[in-house]
């Protein structure tokens, strides 16, 4: 779970905490879930989630 000073968050969720090629896959992972979200250039305003599942 990820709370950033610019205000995004996120939450990444694991079935196993290490694996053949990473010693701990959250540390892993977490420069790889910074550069994504550092990559995104307009975030949705409105609420996205009434309109899955439909």
């Amino acid at each position: 779970m990820v709370r950033r000073h610019d205000g995004r968050n996120w939450v990444v969720l694991l079935n196993s905490r290490v694996s053949p090629h990473a010693g701990h896959l959250g540390r892993a992972i977490d420069s790889l879930m910074h550069r994504a979200a550092d990559e995104v250039e307009q975030w949705p305003s409105g609420d996205l989630f009434s309109e899955m599942g439909k």
